[in-house]
Order: C-alpha cells, then sequence, then structure tokens
C-alpha cells in the first residue's frame, strides 16, 4: 500500500483560500483600524488615514523581500541599525589571562600519586577480557610477558 507524501511541510497552512493565519490577521487588524478610523475623524484626514493603514497592513500581510515577511526584514533592518558598526580591540582587560597561585597554594597542591605495576596490570587484564574471568595460566602468561618487557632497559 502506498501513502501519500507530504509536500511544501516548509509552508505554513492556509487556512482561509489563499491566506495564512499571519495573514489574515493583519488584514482583519488593518480592516478594523480603517473602520475605527471612520468612525472618528473627519472626511480628508479620514482618507488620508485610510490609505496609509491600508498600506501598511497590505505590505504586512503580502509583501516579501529576500524571502522573508516585511516584519522580519524589518526587525532586522532595526536590530542592524542598533549594533555597532565597528569593532575596537580593547587592550586592557578586566579578567585576568593567568590566575597566579601563591606559595601555599602551591604547597598545599595534591601529592603527586605514584603507579603501582601490579594495579595496572590488573586494570588492563580487566580491559582486554571486558571485565570476564580468566583462568590462572592466562594471567601467569600476560604477567610474564609485561614484566619482560618492563624489565628490559632501552640504550
Amino acid at each position: 500500500m502506498q501513502y501519500k507524501v507530504p509536500q511544501n511541510i516548509d509552508k505554513p497552512d492556509q487556512i482561509l483560500g489563499t491566506l495564512t493565519l499571519v495573514q489574515f490577521t493583519y488584514l482583519a487588524v488593518g480592516g478594523a483600524l480603517i473602520v475605527v478610523i471612520n468612525q472618528i475623524s473627519n472626511v480628508l484626514l479620514n482618507r488620508l488615514l485610510m490609505i496609509i493603514d491600508a498600506a501598511v497592513f497590505l505590505s504586512l500581510a503580502f509583501l516579501k523581500i529576500q524571502d522573508q515577511p516585511l516584519i522580519s526584514f524589518m526587525l532586522s533592518v532595526f536590530k542592524y541599525a542598533k549594533s555597532p558598526k565597528t569593532r575596537a580591540w580593547n587592550k586592557i582587560s578586566t579578567k585576568p589571562i593567568i590566575n597566579q597561585t601563591t606559595e601555599q597554594e602551591k604547597t598545599t597542591a595534591t601529592p603527586h600519586k605514584t603507579l603501582n605495576y601490579d594495579k595496572l596490570l590488573e586494570a588492563t587484564e580487566k580491559i582486554d577480557t571486558r571485565g570476564n574471568p580468566q583462568t590462572i595460566d592466562q594471567k601467569t602468561v600476560f604477567k610474564n610477558i609485561d614484566s619482560k618487557i618492563f624489565n628490559e632497559k632501552k640504550p
């Protein structure tokens, strides 16, 4: 049985004809504002404000600049205008780069741990056998091989 694979999943859902929810909301708010303007102001100012309102809300609903909605583009423009255009390197830093330790801190540091050969051999056997127990013969073979390697002196 074949199933229909959805296409254009990045595209927002269209709820009213070809309008998305966001577009419909912009148009509804713009239309409501036009009705309020028509009720409140006089005729000449009324027409001018209704044209400006219609242009703004139609642009918000339908205009896309560089494949992004107008509201996202305008927010990017404001963010760019607010951010500094040049960067300057400040030589003087308030944070210390290296933490300097006093003599007391150096003496109270943890002592150097010595490595025990038997514990090292036991750990390598556990790692090599993945924790499974071995027979005594295999342990003596590993110990003899490892002791020969550690006892050889390099020139």
